[in-house]
């Protein structure tokens, strides 16, 4: 077993590179290797636990795995083995009944749904609820609300363009693990002056891999419903490789909120929601191909 705790600076790299040894050990499914790291509460403490036969062959074959372990002691502050005495267990199969029972499942779909404004007395937040409680009933996907007010993004201050992939900043390190564990994204956008508004679009800037090959759908609202910002959003995305959903939803101050302040959707509205998250869970469940590693 190991245990190590990661400097905060380097977190969203080490996170990357471990997603990204789970994506190839999914897709070669090597027999008999059982390998498990489990993030703790503080999120900067890793516990490692691996078992199975010709250890460790398996992962030192991994590329991913090479590349994940290449410099671990560089971004930990603590690293250290212990070796666990087993007192009991239960429902944890042996190589054998593994092997057995064929490939595990996928971990299921993530979906965050990206609250789009930081105005005070906005209506984003009201909205990208409403979304969420019908998101929760589904089973195909989980959902997380994501607000742009938690991660305090200031305007774009990285030194090198996101392309690089070298965030020096911790506030982008920890807006770019977030998004980057994510399947597929919601943004529920108002619209500003024919446009989305300026504190979603600087945290898109912030990032470019952490987008790609993924899936967008839209929940927009305004004068006008919010098409604009739709429209010039999906502009946006296509740059950074998200392919975005034919289906939105467009909530009008006329027929949506009541008296232009608070939110009260109309009864078909709930059904326009049902109908993108359709698309974008068929299409996040399609990109994973796309981002899933080519074994060999």
């Amino acid at each position: 077993m190991l245990r190590y705790t990661v400097k905060p600076d380097r977190l969203a790299e080490h996170l990357r590179l471990l997603r990204a040894v789970y994506e190839e050990l999914g897709s070669t499914r090597p027999d008999g290797l059982r390998y498990a790291t489990f993030q703790l509460e503080d999120e900067v403490s890793f516990v490692e636990l691996v078992t199975g036969a010709d250890l460790p062959g398996p992962l030192s074959r991994s590329e991913a795995f090479r590349r994940y372990r290449a410099d671990l002691d560089a971004r930990c502050v603590e690293r250290r083995f212990d070796e666990p005495s087993a007192v009991g267990s239960f429902g944890f199969p042996d190589a054998d009944t593994d092997a057995d029972a064929g490939p595990d499942p996928e971990p299921p779909l993530r979906v965050g749904i990206i609250v789009g404004s930081t105005r005070p007395g906005r209506h984003a937040a009201a909205v990208a609820e409403w979304v969420a409680a019908i998101a929760g009933r589904r089973e195909d996907a989980s959902f997380e609300l994501v607000d742009l007010v938690d991660y305090a993004l200031p305007h774009l201050d990285e030194p090198l363009p996101p392309l690089a992939g070298e965030y020096a900043r911790s506030h982008t390190q920890a807006w770019a693990a977030t998004i980057d564990a994510f399947d597929a994204f919601v943004f529920v956008t108002p619209e500003y002056n024919h446009s989305t508004s300026g504190a979603l679009k600087n945290a898109i800037d912030f990032l470019f891999a952490e987008w790609n090959d993924k899936a967008a759908g839209f929940v927009s609202y305004g004068v006008d419903g919010g098409v604009r910002a739709v429209e010039h959003l999906r502009q946006v995305l296509g740059e950074l490789k998200v392919a975005d959903v034919h289906s939105a939803v467009s909530l009008t101050f006329a027929d949506d909120f009541e008296g232009y302040e608070r939110f009260s959707p109309g009864d078909a509205q709930e059904a326009g929601v049902t109908g993108m998250l359709d698309e974008l869970v068929a299409w996040a469940t399609a990109l994973r191909t796309v981002r899933a590693p080519v074994p060999g």
